[in-house]
């Protein structure tokens, strides 16, 4: 049994702490674990709902929503007219955001290992640049490796959320895209907790919110930049042309097919200079050897299974995350590359 601390685990006092059961050399959010109990024997979710944060009647499979692409894939379904699960209420809408933000930070590597794996590619110090904040897991792991984090979030809540949770990193409210100005923010209905905002379209109002350009925020020493901002990341690394051209740091990249610009990213970082590479079972692995397209076209239904369902019981890993690295600012692997 491993014990943390509240804090390393980000968890109000006032919560039972959940303590990860080690499984040979590996935590249960991590790739290969994937048992988990608590200090009294019970299940993850036995604990989470003994705790109050999984309760009797909540739907876990909708939590955190899918986006409305995702709710495409059922269509006909009572969640995909009515844009709500079919009974009971959302996890999000029952929890206090701040909650589910501690919560989405300490689980989160489970379903991106690429972010447990961080020293693998981010170097220490310098600034890093998380593009797509949200509830801030990215940004927690950078804090601890960075000299300064700048975290560019478009959703206002979720801005305001990260500003109170990380007092010490340049929160920016506003998308990062090819240019500066102002840009429509597709909120779904039911608020940011409801789903996932996004500036391609999708299910919800528009929220029109300032854009600009990472060039534009005046950034020095660069060494790493995660972007994830659901379809609209080409904009976004063509809005951060002269800081990666300068600075060549290493990047995440979340490049997905759905969003129809897979080729496009890929060509993009291949004329900067970049090496693309997937992180799978057996390690970091060549994006030229790896169909990643195909890969998604067939696990993609994975995400109908909503993030709690898939933190605790996981099931085919779908995989999204892209690292690119350059010849000056490459890492030393340890698996195959």
């Amino acid at each position: 049994m491993v014990t943390h601390d509240r804090q390393a685990l980000d968890l109000p006092p006032s919560r039972p702490v959940v303590r990860p059961l080690r499984q040979s050399s590996a935590t249960w959010w991590s790739t290969s674990g994937t048992g988990h109990s608590c200090r009294h024997g019970r299940t993850a979710a036995g604990c989470l709902r003994a705790s109050g944060m999984l309760r009797s009647g909540l739907l876990v499979d909708d939590v955190l929503d899918p986006t409305p692409e995702r709710k495409e894939s059922a269509a006909g379904s009572p969640a995909a007219r009515t844009g709500r699960p079919a009974s009971g209420r959302r996890l999000s809408e029952a929890l206090p955001a701040g909650l589910i933000g501690r919560l989405v930070r300490t689980v989160y590597p489970r379903l991106e290992p690429e972010l447990a794996r961080l020293p693998d590619y981010m170097p220490v110090g310098g600034t890093a640049v998380d593009i797509g904040g949200w509830f801030g897991p990215w940004t927690r792991r950078l804090s601890d490796r960075a000299d300064r984090v700048v975290t560019i979030e478009a959703d206002p809540r979720l801005a305001g959320l990260l500003c109170q949770a990380f007092p010490q990193v340049k929160v920016v409210q506003a998308a990062a895209s090819d240019e500066c100005g102002k840009i429509d923010l597709w909120v779904p209905d039911g608020g940011t907790l409801a789903g996932i905002s996004s500036v391609t379209g999708g299910a919800g109002r528009p929220v029109s919110v300032a854009r600009l350009t990472v060039d534009s925020l005046g950034l020095t020493d660069v060494r790493f930049i995660k972007v994830d901002v659901e379809g609209h990341e080409l904009n976004a690394l063509l809005g951060a042309a002269e800081t990666i051209a300068r600075d060549r740091p290493n990047l995440i990249v979340e490049v997905e097919e759905r969003h129809r610009q897979m080729p496009d990213v890929i060509a993009l970082m291949g004329r900067w200079g970049y090496t693309g590479r997937v992180l799978l079972d057996a390690g970091w692995t060549l994006l030229a050897d790896f169909d990643l397209a195909t890969h998604q076209r067939e696990t993609v239904r994975e995400l109908d299974r909503g993030f709690v369902r898939r933190t605790l019981r996981p099931g085919k890993r779908y995989i999204n995350s892209v690292l690119f690295t350059n010849d000056s600012h490459s890492p030393p692997f340890a698996t195959h590359t």
